[in-house]
């Protein structure tokens, strides 16, 4: 799975688009998630048609706020550089960046999907702290747990493209259903959730008809131009 704390990879997706003559400053966007940090509104979704669209932005948050990346280089010269609680937040945070769009072989079923994303998660987790003794035993949100009660620390999700399997035609109702239920388990009101941003294709209220994951907050990620993209409101 495409999947390691705090990666570096993001940051270079956003040096790179920055470099580009045409580049869109949309670090606003971080203003209002720093407003939102590690309150009961922590929970957004940004969805968009076009990948690369959400995709940038999920890069954005993660090159932002990921502890192992130093990028005031770029942040420095936008927006966000002026609001009081930049400093507070620009690489200060314990990121989970997940790209949730699997090679086929290795979503060629749900079960060998919702395996490799456990498996890689609590293999992180291990190599992250090793002297807390991750649990396989256990699920993601009693390890997650367990490092939190021992550590104080938390964690911020980004999960790009969260909804790649429930749009699968390899899996049935019932497991997407499944998978629905994990993620409510892995989020909500989960201490060690200091922020939960997805991105997706579609609301995730077209899929859970408020019966999972109603916590979220979403916004839709429009495009007025080829070269624009702006959040519009909730809905």
């Amino acid at each position: 799975m495409r999947f390691k704390f705090n990666m570096s990879k993001q940051y270079n997706l956003i040096r790179d688009l920055y470099e580009e003559e045409d580049f869109k400053d949309r670090s606003e966007l971080l203003e209002y998630l720093n407003y939102l940090m590690d309150t009961n509104n922590r929970y957004v979704c940004v969805n968009s048609r076009s990948r690369n669209g959400k995709t940038a932005m999920a890069s954005l948050v993660t090159s932002f706020y990921s502890k192992d990346i130093d990028s005031r280089e770029i942040f420095d010269e936008l927006y966000i550089r002026d609001t009081e609680s930049y400093r507070r937040h620009i690489n200060n945070h314990n990121v989970i960046h997940l790209n949730c769009k699997l090679p086929k072989w290795k979503c060629r079923n749900y079960e060998v999907y919702i395996c490799n994303l456990e498996e890689t998660l609590l293999n992180e987790l291990d190599k992250q702290f090793p002297n807390i003794g991750v649990n396989i035993n256990y699920s993601l949100w009693q390890n997650f747990n367990r490092v939190y009660k021992k550590t104080g620390k938390k964690f911020m999700f980004v999960f790009d493209d969260w909804d790649f399997i429930m749009n699968s035609n390899r899996v049935t109702d019932e497991e997407k259903d499944e998978y629905l239920s994990f993620l409510a388990e892995l989020f909500t009101d989960a201490e060690y959730v200091e922020m939960a941003y997805l991105t997706g294709r579609d609301s995730i209220s077209r899929f859970t008809n408020n019966r999972y994951l109603d916590m979220f907050t979403e916004f839709e990620l429009s495009y007025e131009d080829s070269n624009d993209r702006e959040l519009v409101s909730s809905y």
